[in-house]
């Protein structure tokens, strides 16, 4: 039973894989390849440093660095809406 709901373990899907009656070898390289997509989260946090983690952790995903930066100040700009604070400081 997968502890995450929504996202089935690797033993979901090798068990789906053996009772499409794969091998266990062909089950186990079918179940690996499936859910190595799965990664954590971005940090929800507004700060320097949360938005600094998140561009590291898409440019290690494979994303262009400026792809990376624009997504991690996406995440924290919804996150400073949803707090309900400005989106930029005021002169």
């Amino acid at each position: 039973m997968s502890l995450v709901k929504n996202k089935p373990s690797w033993f979901d899907a090798y068990y789906v894989a053996r009772l499409s009656g794969l091998t266990p070898s062909e089950s186990g390289k079918i179940a690996t390849r499936y859910t190595e997509g799965q990664t954590m989260p971005l940090s929800k946090g507004t700060t320097k440093k949360s938005i600094a983690k998140n561009t590291r952790t898409e440019i290690k995903r494979g994303k262009d660095p400026k792809q990376a930066s624009a997504i991690a100040y996406r995440v924290a700009r919804s996150e400073r809406a949803k707090k309900g604070a400005a989106t930029r400081k005021k002169k």
